[in-house]
């Protein structure tokens, strides 16, 4: 999560593509990941693009 936060950080008014967002995450942190996600990409104007395979995304 980390390296997610450090790139939206770097990513400051642009676009950041994500593949499989959710590799390596225990489905019990998801829902405070994406808050996270969502705050710092609003808050930098970032637009997030994300895939995955996850039914618990």
């Amino acid at each position: 999560m980390l390296g997610l936060i450090l790139v939206l950080v770097r990513s400051q008014d642009g676009v950041v593509l994500i593949d499989e967002i959710d590799t390596g995450l225990h489905f019990t942190v998801l829902s405070n990941m994406w808050k996270l996600v969502y705050e710092t990409a609003k808050r930098l104007n970032v637009q997030v693009f994300a895939t995955t395979h996850s039914n618990d995304c």
